[in-house]
Order: structure tokens, then C-alpha cells, then sequence
């Protein structure tokens, strides 16, 4: 098992304390993000990371579920999923569901194992695990841009 790495920015630390701490305090307004992660810890982290930022956050706890949001016409413009689901469908096959609905989707890979970089949707980012939320955050301010 991994320990994620997945700082708060929000209400309770002030903007002097993410400056002095390192990070970036990134602002992402009116952007709708899907986050893929079986596991719970993980993805609580990480929609918190997002809605911090200003993101409106969905999450999905499978490939099931995401596949499901993802006909449920949320206009998603970032997907942040893990490759390994735990269910029968993985992370790429959900990146492929999104790009088919939006050519303009933002897709962030995150692992924890090696992964098939051949099957990765064109102009998306792989972050390993574990990682800090403002790499995600970095990636999804470059992706959307």
C-alpha cells in the first residue's frame, strides 16, 4: 500500500502558509473534473486537492461508475482517472469513453505500476503514485489552457 502525498490547500491553511510551504496555489474556476480512483482515501484527497482549486468535482469509484457519469452529459473538461479500476474497466478504456463524448477532454493518468504508454489517449499526462497534488494541479493548468 502507498501513502499518498496529497496537500490541502483551502479555507483552513492561508495563501502565506501554501507560499511558505512551496506550493502553488492554483485556481481553476468553472472547470468540471471527473476523478477515477478505487481507492477511497485517494480520490477523497484528490477531489479535495481539485475542488480546492475551484473545481467542480464528480467522482467515480470504477470504470463502471465513470462510464455511467460519463453518459450522464456532465460536459467534463478534465479526467483524472487511475489506470488499474479494480473492476473490468480500466482507466484507458474510460479515457476513450471521454475523448469519444469530447475531443477536448484534459486526461491525467496516475498509477502506482508500470504502465502502457501505446494505449494513453493523445495529449495526456501519466502521473506515478505517489504523487503531490500540485503536480496534478500543474498538469490539469496545462491541459486546459
Amino acid at each position: 500500500m502507498f501513502k499518498p502525498c496529497l496537500p490541502s490547500i483551502g479555507p483552513k491553511m492561508g495563501l502565506s502558509h501554501a507560499v511558505n510551504r512551496n506550493f502553488t496555489v492554483v485556481h481553476i474556476e468553472k472547470t468540471i473534473a471527473l476523478v477515477v480512483e478505487d481507492e477511497p482515501l485517494v480520490r477523497y484527497a484528490l477531489s479535495a486537492a481539485l475542488q480546492d482549486a475551484g473545481c467542480k468535482v464528480i467522482e467515480a469509484r470504477n470504470g463502471t461508475a465513470a462510464l455511467a457519469v460519463l453518459q450522464g452529459g456532465h460536459g467534463i473538461d478534465v479526467l483524472v482517472t487511475d489506470v488499474n479500476l479494480g473492476d473490468s474497466i480500466d482507466g484507458w478504456t474510460v479515457a476513450e469513453a471521454s475523448r469519444a463524448k469530447n475531443s477536448n477532454v484534459a486526461v491525467i493518468y496516475v498509477s502506482g505500476n508500470a504502465i502502457e504508454p501505446a494505449r494513453s489517449v493523445s495529449a495526456s499526462r501519466f502521473i506515478a503514485k505517489p504523487y503531490a497534488a500540485k503536480d496534478i494541479l500543474s498538469a490539469v493548468m496545462e491541459l486546459i489552457k
